[in-house]
Order: structure tokens, then sequence, then C-alpha cells
């Protein structure tokens, strides 16, 4: 989906955009004669949308790898590595949910990386260990995760514009905590 188009995808209910849903219990069928054209039709245009893919991803790690207050995530070998997007975690809650805020107000295909942890979908906890602090240190995550596209529509003005929002507060929630450290 084009990026500027997120927000109206999102917006359509029985697509069910943000919604984690976990199970076990799923048919495993063969492609339908449909799904089967459709990749059949994308196959030769992969190698240029995964080159894409690693570019957009490369740009963006590139860009904010040196802002103190986020990780950039799952940063890979770029010349085999498929960026499906680029996660990026922050260090606090409320400069990833203000990002997030602006990111989708302009349309830019971000993500929360799920709106809840595994630990909270009961039909996932069955399949995770049961170590001290889990549940916690998961939740934590999921609130200060966000995924950035890296898809073919994704314009240079898009990452520009990624790049300058994620930045701006990162940097504000670093100088917010080294103010609240001094004071203290």
């Amino acid at each position: 989906v084009r990026p500027r188009l997120f927000p109206i995808v999102r917006r359509i209910p029985h697509l069910e955009v943000g919604v984690t849903k976990f199970s076990t219990d799923f048919d495993i069928a063969p492609m339908s004669n449909m799904q089967a054209a459709l990749g059949m039709a994308c196959l030769p245009s992969l190698g240029e949308i995964n080159k894409t893919r690693r570019r957009n991803a490369w740009n963006l790690s590139r860009r904010l790898r040196e802002v103190e207050s986020i990780n950039v995530l799952g940063e890979r070998d770029w010349d085999y590595g498929i960026a499906l997007r680029q996660p990026v975690l922050f260090d606090s809650e409320a400069a990833a949910e203000n990002a997030y805020r602006e990111l989708s107000e302009l349309g830019l295909g971000v993500g929360g990386a799920y709106p809840s942890s595994l630990v909270d979908i009961p039909e996932a906890a069955a399949f995770l260990s049961e170590r001290a602090g889990v549940p916690f240190n998961a939740r934590e995550v999921s609130r200060r995760l966000l995924t950035l596209p890296t898809h073919h529509f994704v314009t240079p003005r898009d990452l520009d514009a990624i790049a300058q929002v994620v930045t701006k507060y990162a940097r504000g929630a670093h100088r917010h905590v080294a103010t609240m450290r001094r004071a203290s």
C-alpha cells in the first residue's frame, strides 16, 4: 500500500489492520489460481522490489543510528537481507506514541509493532518461556517499538519525513530524560 493511502486502508474494518490474532488452528492448502497468478505476475519484479526495500531500510538505518535515544533494530547484511519493515525501539513510550501519531497523520505508513505483546494473547501463552520478567519486558517493548515502511512505494521524500519525525521525538525524549536526571 502506498504510504499516503495507509490511513484509508487502516479504516476498512474487515481488513483488521492492527489486530493481533494468534492461532495454530488454520488450514494448510495450496494457493488458489488467483493467488498463484498474482505471485507469478510479481515474480519478474521481485529482485528490484527487494533491492528497493534493502536500500530504503539502509537509508533509514543510516539516518537514525546516531540518534541516542532510539535503537535501530535488525540491521543486517544489506546485500542479502530483506527488510519488510524497519523496526525502531524508542527509549520512552511517550516518544514512540508521539512519533506514531504524527507519522500516521502524515500518512506515512508507520506501524506499532503489535497492539499488544504476545504474553497477553492467551493462545500464544503456552508457547512462551516462563522466565522472570518476560511479560513486563514484552509489554514494555511492544509499547516502545515502531516499524517503518521500506517497500517500493516509499519515496525519498517519505524517507526524509519519516527520519525527521522519528529524530524529533527521539531527541525530545532524550532531552526530557536528561533534564529529569539533572533535577533529581
